[in-house]
């Protein structure tokens, strides 16, 4: 079973407490409550170098292409080490803990996502493996 632990050290934000809640949500495997929180035109793009990206758009879309991240690991946790607000941006750094179907290796890597939002829902989240990546987005 995977879980998703989230360790936020920035809360009480507005967009940003809204990513935090979507994180929250699928702490607790009730991700889908979180469609209320999307724009019905999202998108959603999986990391540039990713073999295969995925670009959802769309509530459902997006929703889905979370789920099939997490599928692809046995075991999959992450800790918040960066909750960043700015305007109509959040920047949100993860550390990632993962086992890989098959494997009993755990592997640990950075992972970013900015996100964008317009009447206090998310219409965009570009995912990033560099920092350097996120905060170019983010200072778009």
């Amino acid at each position: 079973m995977i879980q998703l632990f989230a360790q936020c050290k920035t809360a009480g934000m507005g967009n940003a407490a809204t990513i935090q809640r979507l994180f929250d949500l699928f702490n607790e495997g009730r991700i889908d409550d979180g469609r209320v929180l999307l724009d019905a035109e999202i998108e959603w793009l999986e990391p540039p170098e990713t073999i295969g990206r995925n670009i959802a758009t769309g509530p459902d879309a997006a929703l889905a292409a979370l789920k099939n991240w997490n599928d692809q690991f046995d075991s999959l946790r992450a800790e918040t080490t960066e909750l960043r607000e700015e305007d109509d941006r959040v920047l949100h750094a993860l550390q990632q803990f993962a086992r890989a179907r098959g494997s009993d290796v755990e592997i640990t890597g950075e992972l970013y996502m900015v996100w964008w939002f317009r009447d206090g829902k998310a219409v965009r989240m570009e995912m990033y493996n560099t920092r350097e990546q996120a905060e170019e987005a983010f200072a778009r």
